[in-house]
């Protein structure tokens, strides 16, 4: 109503009033999940929270070892709950450098992998939001 196309918020996996009304709001939810036991096992439950609001998700692979083949394995087993998003970061310390200046991984060193997989990431889900809601997201 402000004028803004995308907003959002980022918020922990909970099933309460106050991020009841924020989904209730969303027009697509993100679902991060690190490829550890805590953030698989709650999978489910998030999913399940969402998917009771009627609202469309994905989820995202972060943090991916840079080695092997583990984005690949999550995401075949991940699909079961949801969509998947095809893209996934891996854990990089340029992540950790940059968030201690308070900066993004692109804003950090825009050649970087890590800016490549953020600009990856960030370019299909404007692409699914905008066939989803045929909103124009700016860049």
């Amino acid at each position: 109503k402000q004028g803004y196309d995308l907003v959002i918020f980022d918020t922990k996996g909970a099933s309460d009033t106050l991020h009841n009304v924020i989904i209730g709001f969303a027009t697509l939810c993100i679902v991060p999940v690190q490829p550890s036991v805590f953030d698989l096992e709650a999978i489910p439950s998030t999913a399940n929270m969402i998917k009771s609001l009627d609202k469309p998700f994905t989820i995202l692979v972060s943090r991916c070892p840079p080695v092997g083949n583990e984005f690949e394995k999550l995401r075949l087993g991940l699909a079961a709950h949801g969509f998947v998003c095809p893209y996934s970061t891996v854990e990089r310390k340029v992540y950790r450098h940059a968030a201690g200046l308070g900066l993004g991984v692109g804003e950090y060193d825009e050649k970087d992998k890590a800016a490549e997989e953020v600009k990856n990431i960030y370019d299909w889900l404007v692409k699914t939001e905008e066939k989803q809601n045929s909103l124009k997201v700016a860049s």
